[in-house]
């Protein structure tokens, strides 16, 4: 698939001539921009509760591939993917929270390992159970957790959601979503897996 585009849906405007997917660069200058012609939103999403958080772009035409523009594999519904597995994660989001330092204008990347969905959704229930935490977010099966677990200090953060996280250089096994603290020790990361909807991606592409 060299026309399509893959992502999460929070805050994207769904009016796909508004929208252009940039390649080619690792700024948020340069490189090619190509229009998007139509834009599939995953029929069971629900922005309150931030399920089914997943879309895909279709471009105009189909990217040039190039040593600099190259297409990710897709995790099929089966793939194997251990906990604790190193993945990397990237965007241009802010990396120094707190800081006041703005968002990255250079496309960067992170290493940080899955997380035991289990224990994921059972940390983050315990939270929301606590008293002025439950707009917290709950974590859905359909959901990989990712960070580094009780060290925390490297994830994703503000301005990164949407973007990829890649298993052996160039296998997509998720989504960017939502987080508690960029870099929580104790709260991982959510993305959306890929390998839950690996059909449906197939079905509309």
């Amino acid at each position: 698939m060299t026309n399509f585009c893959l992502l999460f849906y929070r805050g994207v405007n769904a009016r796909a001539e508004d929208r252009g997917i940039r390649l080619g660069t690792s700024e948020l200058t340069g490189g090619i921009l190509i229009p998007v012609s139509q834009i599939i939103i995953h029929s069971g999403f629900d922005m309150r509760r931030r399920e089914h958080d997943i879309l895909i772009m279709r471009l105009r035409n189909a990217a040039p591939l190039s040593n600099r523009i190259r297409p990710a594999r897709i995790a099929g519904a089966n793939y194997a993917l251990p906990d604790n597995q190193r993945v990397y994660i990237a965007g241009w989001g802010i990396y120094n929270p707190g800081v006041g330092i703005p968002r990255s204008h250079q496309l960067r990347h992170v290493d940080v390992r899955v997380v035991n969905h289990a224990l994921c959704t059972q940390r983050y229930a315990e939270l929301r159970a606590q008293p002025g935490f439950d707009y917290v977010l709950p974590v859905y099966p359909g959901n990989l957790c990712t960070g580094l677990l009780d060290i925390g200090g490297q994830d994703f953060c503000t301005w990164d959601y949407g973007g990829p996280v890649v298993h052996q250089g160039d296998i997509l096994v998720g989504a960017i979503s939502w987080n508690f603290v960029c870099g929580h020790p104790f709260y991982p990361g959510v993305s959306t897996d890929i390998r839950a909807y690996a059909n449906w991606i197939v079905q509309n592409s």
